[in-house]
């Protein structure tokens, strides 16, 4: 039991009413670092007689307690529910250092949630108040919590400018615990930046002022940090005696996500080691954690440990099993951080929807509210359906009108050729073969949007099966080779020495290659090569489609995959696209748990498709 926590205890033995709520909420806070389940019982006791008393100002702190509190048992849902209630409360009795620590708890809630640029919204909301208040520890405190922002976006440098920041002021201050917490920061920036020896420098500064304080989370923490950073260094012993004391106080303590993150590092450490047995059972222990917390980060961590150690060990099976399962994680993870604006959006919808209702608790008239919200989702519903059927109505009246044009002329060409004597067959054939062309043409556009309607219905069907590609890609390429002949251009298929079959819908692979291929095909230029390569991996494989052609910008990038998106390639030859190709493949592909992308160093330097899909076990 730390001074600080003594000391409350003795006050509250005399202290009023409206005293004792302030008092059990500052054990609460106090016990953050040390009992969580005593923490929990200060929160819900000052709450009980908060409300008894009507003191709004103790409800409302008890409520950002308890934000804290589900914030660290990795509850984020709940811990945004708690902060949106404190801030309600403080807001209507316009407690301006109330609200400032409700924003700082919403950012550091998205910030755990990845979602950083409304993370970063709150918090220079609450930095405002306290540099109007002139509250230089608060202030610290919020340049600490961007600096760990800055941090999880892969900004080391940013974020040690950010914790110097902090650090300096509570060297003024002459505050031991957030000196601490600066300087654990800026170890941490460090390891991020692999320099090791800094890392433990930062680290051991950190340390002592933790155990002058007393702070038993914070010592914890700083273990665990010793283990990994000692892992690193190769000093595997002393990097399990850290390990072990960090791990012990979070379950001790109740830390799920420390604990879950504690038992990964151990796992870790002992597959380093060589201990592949003791490694696989940390590792299960660390997956068992992962059952009562909601981060996507941890959970990432523990598959990728638990792939390598099954690795070791031999266990392809397994091993393949949480590779998977770490890809599926991944891809979340990535997907949130590729569609980061579209989330931000929506998370800005949601949380200034929280925020909206304050304002109706104030004006008693929330029929009102709901129904201009309401109003307002259908809007921006109707705007991106009005521009996707304006798309397709471009293609309708554009891409269908042509080909049908074409059809319409060479059929009257012909209905006047048969009448000749003798009938021109040459030029007959050469205008039913247009006409053939232009209706596959049509084919290919309506199945196209057949198709992008499917998948967004979630109507589409899939049959996996085991694919022996090499036979599977020779009858696709070979139905290629006219076209590219043709446009005097060289089809190479350059497959792997071993057979690989993967686990995949064999129509819907049809497509993919189809796509791709042609698409290679009509931007490439005569005289150039397209190849087709496949690469056998230990759980996947890659089917790799280059060209020598148009290449791809920046710009062109970023708009891969996207629906009706027009690049800057055309086509060499007049061939037609509609701008739904690309997007169809990656629903195909996601939807046999693949992956696809796409690589190019830039305008005429060519391009690589890269298709990624799982062996068939």
């Amino acid at each position: 039991m730390t001074e600080s926590i003594k000391l409350l205890l003795d006050a509250l033995k005399t202290a009023s009413q409206t005293d004792r709520v302030d008092i059990l909420n500052e054990l609460a806070f106090a016990y953050a670092n040390v009992d969580l389940a005593q923490m929990k019982s200060y929160c819900l006791e000052a709450q009980t007689l908060a409300r008894q008393l009507n003191y709004q100002k103790g409800l409302g702190r008890s409520y950002n307690n308890l934000a804290i509190y589900s914030g660290i048992q990795g509850q984020y849902s709940a811990a945004k529910e708690y902060a949106f209630q404190a801030l309600h409360i403080y807001q209507a009795i316009e407690d301006q250092m109330g609200m400032a620590k409700s924003y700082n708890n919403l950012g550091l809630i998205f910030k755990k949630q990845l979602y950083w640029g409304r993370a970063l919204d709150y918090l220079h909301k609450a930095l405002r108040i306290y540099e109007t208040l002139q509250d230089q520890k608060c202030i610290a405190d919020v340049a600490l919590n961007i600096g760990t922002l800055y941090l999880i976006q892969h900004d080391p440098q940013q974020a040690i400018d950010h914790f110097h920041q902090a650090l300096e002021k509570y060297n003024i201050l002459d505050n031991p615990h957030q000196i601490a917490m600066a300087l654990s920061n800026i170890g941490k920036a460090h390891i991020t930046l692999e320099n090791w020896d800094a890392a433990l420098e930062y680290h051991q500064q950190a340390f002592r002022y933790q155990q002058e304080v007393q702070n038993p989370r914070g010592i914890a923490d700083t273990q665990a940090a010793f283990g990994f950073i000692l892992m690193k260094k190769r000093d595997f012993d002393t990097a399990l005696t850290y390990a072990h004391q960090a791990a012990s106080f979070y379950e001790e303590a109740g830390l799920q996500n420390a604990l879950t993150l504690a038992n990964t590092l151990l796992a870790t450490i002992y597959l380093e080691k060589g201990d592949i047995e003791t490694a696989e059972n940390w590792g299960q222990r660390a997956l068992e954690n992962t059952q009562t917390i909601e981060s996507i980060e941890p959970l990432a961590k523990v598959y990728y440990t638990l792939q390598a150690i099954y690795h070791a060990k031999g266990d392809y099976k397994q091993a393949y099993h949480f590779l998977n399962q770490l890809r599926m994680q991944e891809r979340e993870i990535s997907t949130q951080e590729r569609t980061q604006q579209i989330a931000e959006i929506r998370v800005k919808y949601e949380t200034e929807l929280k925020e909206h209702e304050l304002e109706i608790y104030k004006l008693k008239n929330v029929k009102l509210a709901e129904t201009i919200n309401q109003i307002n989702t259908l809007n921006r519903l109707l705007v991106k359906k009005d521009s996707e059927k304006t798309e397709v109505l471009n293609i309708v009246a554009h891409d269908l009108r042509n080909p049908l044009t074409t059809i319409l002329l060479d059929a009257d060409l012909i209905h006047h050729l048969v009448q000749e004597e003798p009938p021109n067959r040459k030029h007959i054939q050469q205008k039913t073969q247009t006409i053939i062309e232009a209706a596959q043409q049509m084919i290919t556009i309506i199945d196209n949007l057949l198709n992008t309607d499917a998948i967004e219905m979630g109507t589409i069907t899939i049959s996996p099966s085991k694919i022996n590609l090499d036979s599977f890609l020779k009858k696709k390429i070979a139905q290629y080779h006219s076209i590219a002949i043709n446009k005097g251009i060289e089809l190479k298929y350059t497959p792997t020495v071993a057979p690989i079959y993967l686990q995949a819908d064999s129509n819907l692979l049809s497509e993919v290659i189809d796509n791709l291929v042609s698409n290679a095909l009509k931007y490439s230029y005569p005289g150039t090569t397209v190849t087709i390569q496949t690469v056998g991996e230990e759980a996947h494989c890659r089917i790799q489609i280059q060209d020598q052609g148009q290449g791809l910008t920046k710009d062109d990038l970023s708009k891969l995959f996207r629906k009706f998106q027009k690049l800057s390639a055309k086509p060499t030859a007049g061939e037609h696209s509609t701008g739904l190709g690309l997007s169809i493949v990656k629903k195909l592909v996601e939807a046999m748990n693949g992956k696809v992308w796409a690589e190019s160093e830039g305008k005429n330097k060519g391009s690589t498709f890269i298709v990624e899909l799982p062996l068939a076990t």
